[in-house]
């Protein structure tokens, strides 16, 4: 991941090497920034969109920014419950840089 922060706005670029092609996927980061609170959300170009939450924190000297994400995919059928459910996944990341 690659973040630039100016004023309160973040943004960058996020490659993965998790993805429905089981190879790397790349896609744009935007978000926001409050004191050491962020924000920052993925548009993949597979259909679907990961956003991200949490703290920047200094972790044994190190920067580090701790998050809990959410990603949801497009599904065919979205009256149906299970399928919406299926296409909302979540988990949480720690950053260091």
């Amino acid at each position: 991941m690659n973040l630039q922060i100016a004023g309160d706005n973040v943004t960058g670029t996020y490659t993965s090497t998790v993805s429905s092609s089981g190879g790397t996927i790349s896609g744009p980061i935007t978000g926001f920034v409050s004191g050491r609170i962020i924000s920052f959300a993925v548009n993949w170009p597979n259909a679907s969109i990961t956003a991200w939450v949490g703290h920047m924190v200094t972790e044994g000297g190190l920067d580090a920014i701790e998050t809990l994400w959410h990603l949801a995919t497009n599904t065919p059928n979205p009256a149906d419950p299970n399928e919406l459910w299926e296409s909302v996944l979540a988990g949480a990341d720690r950053f260091i840089r």
